[in-house]
């Protein structure tokens, strides 16, 4: 199976699923926190953070399934053919990942370490 987070290609044999956006857009839906998310699903929060800031390009399958879980879907809900973003934030992430691919190599290495840095400050306030 492929899995797909953050526009990184993640390879679990089998079937071809869109991970983080979904997992996210879930899991936001359900109004439920990355903190709830890793008590029930068991998953630590640092790695929920990784892979919901797509660091993490290779979760799991296990990992995955204990999310899936905890969010009360299947891995089919993360499908990609099932998967539809609002029109805005599809704009919006296309606008951000041109931009992205404009940086040199260490523009874009900065730009990560700006992410995580907000990512972790977020992860801070929400406890």
């Amino acid at each position: 199976m492929t899995i797909f987070l953050k526009g990184a290609i993640i390879r679990v044999k089998g079937a071809e699923y869109m991970g983080l956006e979904a997992i996210d857009r879930i899991r936001r839906e359900k109004k439920m926190s990355l903190k709830v998310l890793a008590e029930k699903s068991g998953v630590p929060i640092g790695t929920l953070s990784k892979i919901n800031a797509g660091f993490t390009k290779d979760p799991k399958l296990e990992t995955i399934k204990a999310i899936v879980k905890a969010l009360d879907c299947k891995l089919e809900d993360l499908d990609a053919k099932n998967s539809t973003p609002a029109k805005s934030e599809s704009a919006e992430m296309d606008i951000l990942l041109n931009k992205f691919r404009q940086l040199t190599a260490k523009g874009q290495d900065e730009m990560l370490n700006y992410l995580e840095y907000i990512a972790s400050k977020e992860r801070q306030d929400n406890k």
